[in-house]
């Protein structure tokens, strides 16, 4: 029977995900249906960056902490999907880093290239899912452990496990590499008089881009080389780190840096449609906008 803490554990598992998706899902169906959003490379990184499909695995996880077991495995195979997204969402970063290398850099090298990492990324990661249904590679959940692991026992879960941490570390350090070159060319431009002016709307997803960056890198630092011990003490907040950083800090960070996407998540018109629905009806009485 689940004692105390863990039955906590699980109904924070359980809440969190209804709390947070749903508000994601907003974003990410605002980014698909408007043309301005889904026409630009960096929101279909975006979109595509967006660790959705996690949320029913944590709920699941929590449902086991709960009661016990898991029914079936059907947790199992929902939360197999985290062995993918992390590592997928590391070079997809990557990618959106020299996005944003070649729009405020200037650079002319074709964005195909960006395209054709993105669709390795895509086949890597599901065989990296597949990989984990069959005899050779193993993904453990465990009720009363609160953060799930690889399955050592299996021939080759080292080697995959292995390969996952050192494309983690390689796409981060590359990207951290780029927005390097990145601050140095912004720093470069602003002593000059006549440097470029990027616009609001390229620096804020600069500084989404940058800042999800940094808390990527700081949660695998710690998951990965932290070497800290697996007690339930410690496993529940290396967890949780990781929930709120993949379903908690975007959405988070999209309402905060943008402007229009805050009024449009809210129901209201973006700003730029509603100052242009107003100049062209300056009389009240004339205007045909109903409130």
């Amino acid at each position: 029977m689940a004692g105390t803490f863990q039955l906590f554990v699980g109904i924070v598992y359980m809440i969190l995900p209804p709390v947070l998706v749903p508000i994601y899902v907003r974003i990410v169906y605002i980014f698909i249906k408007h043309k301005k959003y889904r026409s630009l490379e960096c929101y279909q990184i975006m979109i595509q960056v967006g660790q959705i499909a996690v949320g029913p695995g944590i709920a699941l996880y929590g449902l086991i902490q709960i009661i016990g077991y898991d029914p079936d495995g059907v947790a199992t195979v929902f939360l197999r999907i985290l062995s993918s997204t992390v590592r997928m969402e590391a070079v997809m970063s990557l990618v959106l880093a020299l996005n944003r290398l070649r729009i405020i850099c200037g650079l002319r090298y074709p964005q195909v290239i960006h395209t054709i990492i993105l669709v390795i990324v895509w086949v890597l990661g599901v065989m990296n899912y597949c990989f984990l249904f069959t005899p050779w590679y193993g993904y453990l959940v465990i009720p009363g452990e609160f953060l799930t692991k690889y399955d050592t026992s299996k021939p080759y879960t080292v080697i995959l496990q292995t390969i996952g941490g050192y494309t983690m570390t390689v796409s981060q350090s590359l990207t951290l590499i780029v927005y390097l070159v990145i601050i140095v060319y912004l720093i470069r431009m602003h002593c000059k008089v006549t440097g470029k002016n990027h616009s609001f709307k390229e620096k804020s997803i600069l500084y989404y881009a940058f800042t999800r960056f940094l808390v990527d890198m700081a949660v695998t630092i710690i998951f990965n080389y932290g070497h800290l011990p697996h007690i339930p003490s410690i496993d529940f907040p290396v967890f949780m780190g990781y929930i709120l950083n993949n379903l908690g800090l975007p959405p988070m960070l999209y309402l905060i840096l943008y402007r229009n996407l805050r009024r449009e998540f809210c129901g209201r018109p973006p700003l730029t449609q509603a100052l242009t629905a107003i100049s062209k009806y300056p009389n009240p009485q004339h205007s045909s906008i109903r409130p």
